[in-house]
């Protein structure tokens, strides 16, 4: 059964002021009730019980719930059992009419009164006040709404069931059309709000909102805002006390291999009740991150969705990334890309908001559940220079600076005020000498909760009548708080408001007044105390709400997605944001010897060490920086991270060896020390990496060549002589162009002499790096693939149990119909009283077995079996209903396809002309064989009782059609003869040769009378032929229009 933690639309109504609900707030309530009840009618079927009571709120979604008294009712029938409650039924029940669905109508209009009013229409002291009321439609409004939601009420409130406004109508009403558009924002944030909770119940996983509601009464395996365990390790007290803080109450232990948390899932299991299930915090991200997979490739259509780029916080720990990207590969995601949460929203407003060409600084404030960010970007447009690109200007987005910090977001002003009301609850008289309420866990995570709700209506009004069910052991709490006490409670976290506006503006050497605009996104932003802080130091920039944060953040990061993407051409954007530290790098000699020495040259051989910075503070994502320096040890490298406070943290180490043995080498002796090359690459996937090393030695040779030395050059290398220092010089690779004398000359008085050159040669050597992960253990490939083969027994399991629920659901929802069908004036015209009867004993014995201990215990197969049981006896009846009212359709389309075969018969006499009448005799025979079933079949159907199986099917039907399309199809396919085609051609060749005779005779002066004769001769033996291939052609389509006529006649 589902769980609909918002509890009853008539409770919610009451804890409003003067306890009814806004004219926008009762627009958003009853548009859904709506949309339900259209659907129920359009299954023909009438709720006949709708009130306040009735309506379930989930997730601020409308439930309808309470079919007791629903049934079964067509447009054309009536029914008239007296039901309901008193206050919502319509004039024709109380007057004992028949009715139909109008009467579901007539309820939501006493709905949409009692929202708006805070009573019902037509209430009185006594019951029979309330019905003469009820006869006559007397009403009045007692409390001032608009015109226009009076005219609402009115249109359902109508006496007459005929004039009263349909569901479809008064969806369409102005009032209603009105208020959609905050229907459509709700329900977009309600689709587009991030799945970051879960929760493990039984054998079942819950994701979201209703995880969230699970943690009061299951606080063990109920997970929420699990991103602060994220890469936590055994000695983060922060992290455990903020969890503590928040009253959560996990099963933790810890990993004695990473020293990371492990969650133990109490009371849950798979397949055996006794095992004991553990999970890291890794895996059980990973199954949110699965579940959004999985939304995400049905909303686009696609299969098996890899690549992705996800959000995160500026504030973020390199161990959380890193974890966060170890989680996304158990759920089967290649992480592009991690980018910053506000980064991806302002990508977005540069998009859709920013002027082409303009340029502007904005500020970005971002205040979540959890988190307050702020970051200062800089919007730029440079010249595309591209002759390929038609786009005329780029824009360049660079974050000059960002802050983040936990601790007065959201959750943090509903721990205050859930404090608040538990020193209330210590101070009732009842309580005295009681253990304080904040030790309740249960108690306070439920009033956690319901604080969460107190804040958003505060946020309208500015006084609240809190109300908490069953929060002092079965006992109500209630209790009055205005919008003053509120921001009087969180003081302390208001003052913090401005801090991280005042962070960015250090970091990034800016002011107020370079700032041109200022957007606020996330939820928290909506408590009107935070927006007078921020508009007060802001002094004149106007904060702009023109982003929704999740939508704003989900579109920047699927832009920046689409650029790694070949498969998608986007605007060309540059974007620069990076860490908020530097990475600094400190490089030493692997091995210090203290016995330090002297080298050749006199100078002391030093050890080595060195530190600088590899990357300041927001260097830009993709950047590569290279080092190259001379040195002969292997060597240590140490990267470590330093913020602006000066606190550091160590990153990375390597090890770099074999520089030692190519330097001890005796044949690299003596050519000084290598030429080393370092290559790092700055990532938000791989923090940092270094993608190349190695290692260069200017080797020198010594070697021997032969050098041909001529004996008389004086006329020969005339052009290779420096005339004032009279030495030879070098010919650089110039051709020489000698004449032929000269060159012979020159060969015969050459001579060979020995000589020796220097020759130097850069030899590179492989380096071998040892990397070791200083902050954090992360997960080998290994332990990824037992991890995801881990989440696919959970999957497994979760679709047995889908599987389940459906087979179970099947059953009871045959035994329902049976239900139905035993009171359906149809279905027992249908049935015969045998098949009734059996019906009705399966459904009781089902019914029992359902409520038995059997049943908890029984599988798949055996709700399938006794659902097939059921079917058996009912689907004949079912069948027999189903061809009745789709015969008649059907006979027709039969009909008709018949006739059209017939004429496309005759049409064979045009289009195949070859088709003999011999040949078309099987067609016709077949479509009046078919037609004499037809109407045969027709006939004696007409006269069979309707509890009696059909003499024939609409399967039949098409089956027959079939089979004349077949012998039609057939007979198309029959060819012209081969001798046919002969005949023509010598014809043809025949013709053409009279032809050319014809010609030839005229010429001829002396033949032209035989010529003439000839003509004659031959066309009158033609007009002959062609009188009796007429004769012949009428003959037979004679023979044709008889059967067709025969035909059209029988149908």
């Amino acid at each position: 059964m589902e769980y609909a933690p918002g509890g009853e639309l008539h409770m919610f109504q009451k804890q409003q002021p003067n306890k009814c609900l806004s004219e926008e707030l009762a627009a958003y309530y009853l548009m859904q009730v709506s949309d339900a009840l259209f659907y129920i009618h359009n299954k023909k079927i009438i709720h006949r019980d709708i009130k306040t009571e009735n309506i379930l709120l989930c997730n601020n979604l409308a439930k309808i719930a309470d079919f007791g008294y629903s049934r079964v009712c067509d447009d054309k029938e009536s029914r008239n059992t007296y039901c309901g409650t008193l206050d919502y039924m319509s004039p024709e029940i109380v007057k004992g009419e028949k009715y139909n669905k109008q009467v579901d109508v007539w309820a939501l209009g006493v709905m949409a009164y009692e929202l708006m009013q805070g009573v019902t229409p037509f209430y009185e002291r006594t019951r029979k006040g309330t019905l003469q009321k009820i006869e006559v439609g007397q009403f009045k409004f007692v409390k001032q709404i608009s015109e226009e939601a009076q005219s609402f009420i009115t249109g359902l409130l109508n006496v007459s069931m005929a004039n009263r406004q349909s569901i479809k109508q008064q969806l369409k009403h102005h009032w209603m059309v009105k208020h959609i558009q905050l229907f459509d924002k709700q329900m977009k944030e309600e689709m587009n709000a991030e799945i970051n909770n879960i929760s493990f119940l039984g054998s079942e996983r819950i994701y979201d909102k209703d995880a969230s509601n699970k943690q009061v009464r299951n606080p063990y395996t109920s997970f929420v805002f699990l991103n602060k365990f994220l890469g936590a390790l055994e000695n983060d007290r922060e992290t455990f006390e903020t969890a503590k803080q928040y009253y959560e109450e996990y099963l933790i232990s810890i990993d004695s291999e990473r020293h990371t948390v492990l969650f133990e899932l109490q009371k849950f299991y798979l397949n055996d009740p006794e095992e004991k299930i553990i999970l890291s915090v890794e895996e059980v991200v990973a199954m949110i991150l699965k579940t959004a997979k999985k939304n995400a490739e049905i909303k686009a259509e696609l299969q098996n969705i890899r690549d992705c780029v996800i959000t995160v916080p500026t504030n973020y720990s390199l161990r959380t990334r890193t974890a966060l990207v170890q989680a996304a590969r158990i759920a089967g995601l290649s992480p592009l890309n991690l980018i910053h949460e506000n980064t991806a929203a302002a990508l977005h407003f540069g998009i859709t908001k920013l002027e082409e060409g303009s340029s502007e600084t904005v500020l970005f404030y971002n205040m979540g559940a959890t988190t307050t960010q702020a970051s200062l970007v800089e919007y730029q447009f440079i010249n595309n220079t591209s002759k390929f690109d038609t786009q005329k200007s780029i824009p360049v987005i660079t974050v000059l600076a960002d802050y983040a910090f936990n601790g007065i977001g959201g959750y943090a002003q509903d721990l205050a005020l859930a404090q608040y009301f538990a020193d209330v609850i210590d101070k009732m008289p009842n309580r005295k000498g009681l253990e304080s309420f904040r030790k309740n866990r249960r108690g306070m995570v439920k009033l956690l909760k319901e604080c969460n709700k107190a804040k958003e209506v505060l946020s309208a009004n500015k006084d609240f009548q809190f109300f908490s069910e069953g929060l002092l052991e079965g006992s109500d709490f209630t209790s009055n708080i205005n919008r003053t006490i509120f921001e009087n409670i969180n003081q302390q976290l208001f003052e913090k408001v401005t801090i991280p506006i005042q962070k960015v503006l250090e970091r990034s050497n800016k002011t107020l007044s370079d700032i041109n605009k200022v957007e606020l996104i996330g939820g928290s932003i909506r408590v009107p105390k935070v927006q007078q802080i921020l508009q007060e130091y802001l002094q004149e920039l106007k904060p702009g709400f023109h982003l929704n944060g999740d939508e704003a953040m989900a579109q920047g990061a699927a832009f920046h997605a689409a650029n790694y993407s070949s498969s998608f051409r986007v605007k060309k954007i540059y974007l620069n944001d990076g860490y908020n530290f530097d990475i600094r790098m400190k490089i030493q000699d692997l091995v210090v010897d203290e016995n330090q020495q002297e080298d050749k040259d006199g100078e002391e051989n030093k050890s080595f060490q060195k530190e600088t910075v590899l990357f300041q503070a927001k260097k830009r994502f993709g950047s590569r920086k290279t080092l190259t320096f001379k040195h002969d040890k292997d060597l240590k490298i140490s990267l470590f991270t330093q913020d602006y406070e000066g606190n550091t943290q160590n990153l990375v180490s390597y090890i770099v060896n074999n520089i030692t043995q190519i330097t001890q080498n005796e044949k690299y002796q003596g050519f000084g020390k290598p030429k080393l090359s370092l290559m790092f690459e700055l990532g938000s996937i791989k923090i940092v990496d270094m993608i190349q090393v190695n290692a260069a030695l200017n080797i020198t040779q010594i070697v021997e060549v032969e050098n041909i030395k001529p004996v008389e050059t004086k006329n020969i290398f005339l052009r290779n002589y420096d005339g004032e220092n009279g030495n030879e010089q070098e010919n650089d690779g110039e051709e020489l162009k000698d004449d032929g004398e000269n060159l012979n000359v020159n060969l015969f008085n050459n001579q060979t002499e020995k000589q020796f050159q220097t020759k130097y040669k850069l030899q590179h050597f492989d380096l071998d790096v040892e990397e070791t992960i200083d902050y954090f253990i992360p997960l080998n490939q290994t332990q990824i693939e037992q991890s995801q083969k881990k989440l696919e027994r959970f999957d497994n399991h979760q679709e047995q149990i889908k599987i389940y629920e459906k087979e179970k659901n099947t059953l009871e929802s045959l035994i329902y119909q049976i239900r139905e069908y035993k009171d359906d004036e149809t279905y027992l015209k249908f049935s015969v009283q045998q098949e009734v009867d059996d019906a009705v004993k399966l459904s009781d014995e089902n019914e029992e077995w359902l409520t038995s201990e059997e049943s908890n215990s029984a599988k798949t197969e055996d709700f399938k079996k006794r659902s097939t049981q059921i079917y058996n006896v009912i689907s004949p009846v079912i069948n027999r209903i189903n061809e009745y009212e789709k015969r008649p359709k059907a006979m027709n389309v039969t009909k008709s396809k018949i006739l059209d075969f017939v004429q496309k018969v005759e049409r064979l006499n045009v289009t195949h002309s070859h088709i003999t009448s011999e040949q078309k005799i099987p067609v016709y025979l077949l479509l009046n064989e078919t037609i004499t079933w037809i109407n045969d079949v027709e006939k004696k159907q007409s006269e069979a009782p309707l509890n009696v199986d059909p003499l024939f099917t609409i399967l039949d039907l098409d089956s027959k059609v079939n089979e004349i399309k077949k012998e039609f199809d057939k007979l198309k396919l029959i060819q012209k003869p081969k001798d046919d085609k002969k005949s023509d051609k010598k014809e043809d060749a025949n013709k053409k040769k009279k032809e050319k005779k014809q010609e030839d005779k005229k010429e001829e002066n002396n033949e032209e009378k035989k010529e003439q004769q000839q003509q004659k001769d031959e066309k009158e033996a033609k007009e002959e032929e062609q009188q009796q291939q007429q004769q012949q052609d009428n003959q037979n389509t004679g023979q044709s229009n008889q059967k067709q006529e025969n035909i059209q006649t029988d149908l």
